[in-house]
This record gives structure tokens, C-alpha cells and sequence, in this order.
């Protein structure tokens, strides 16, 4: 893993705990119990900055379902691993992965030619 890369892994390692605590302190009535977790974590990181860590636009919905794929993916795969490393290595393969490809990629003509096939704005 690059080192730029690394860094992101925990700043989004960083951001996970908080997020998990700040959660719990929202929740703590119910010590946290929360059915719905996913849409108030997907909220609460597109506020504290987890698109641009990831060099990604993300939607609130986009960003509900990868956790909660995560989450099922985590207790099938790894069930006693801390969870914030395994979300952020996830997230990290996902998006980082092939930003850093295209990053190091030199830049040619034969990499910037569109698909072929038909453009929906040709007229």
C-alpha cells in the first residue's frame, strides 16, 4: 500500500471510531442500539468529509448500501475483526484502488478515447 494510501486508511479508520461514538452519544437512550445505523452513518460521514477522503462523489443511498454491504461482508468474513480497519480497508479497495491506477496512468490519447458505440449527444 502507498503511502497516500495508508493515510486515508486511517483517516478513515479516525473517522469510523468518531463516528461510532458520536453515534452512540446520539443514541445513548437506547445505548446505541440503532435498526436503522446505516442511514444515520451514511449521513453523518457525508457531513465530516468521507467523499473527499475517498476522492469520490457519493449519494446518502450509495453510501447506505456499501455500509451495510460491508457490515454483512465483515461478519461473514471476518466476525471477531474490529470492524472500523475492515470498513476502511473496504472502502479503501473500492474507491482508492483505482483512483491511485488512474493517478499513476500516463496521460495519452488512447487512454481519454471514449467507448465505442453510439454517443447519446451525437446528432
Amino acid at each position: 500500500m502507498n503511502e497516500e494510501k495508508r493515510q486515508r486508511k486511517e483517516a478513515l479508520v479516525a473517522l469510523f471510531r468518531q463516528t461510532a461514538e458520536d453515534h452512540h452519544v446520539a443514541y445513548r437512550e437506547t445505548d446505541g442500539a440503532d435498526p436503522d445505523w446505516s442511514i444515520w452513518y451514511a449521513g453523518h460521514l457525508l457531513e465530516k468529509g468521507i467523499a473527499k477522503l475517498l476522492n469520490a462523489n457519493l449519494l446518502k443511498s450509495d453510501l447506505i448500501y456499501l455500509l451495510v454491504l460491508v457490515d454483512k461482508q465483515q461478519m461473514s468474513e471476518a466476525p471477531g475483526a474490529q470492524w472500523e480497519p475492515y470498513y476502511a480497508d473496504f472502502f479503501v479497495n473500492r474507491y482508492l484502488n483505482v483512483w491511485c491506477e488512474l493517478a499513476d496512468e500516463p496521460t495519452n490519447q488512447a487512454n481519454q478515447q471514449r467507448p465505442r458505440g453510439r454517443d447519446p449527444t451525437d446528432h
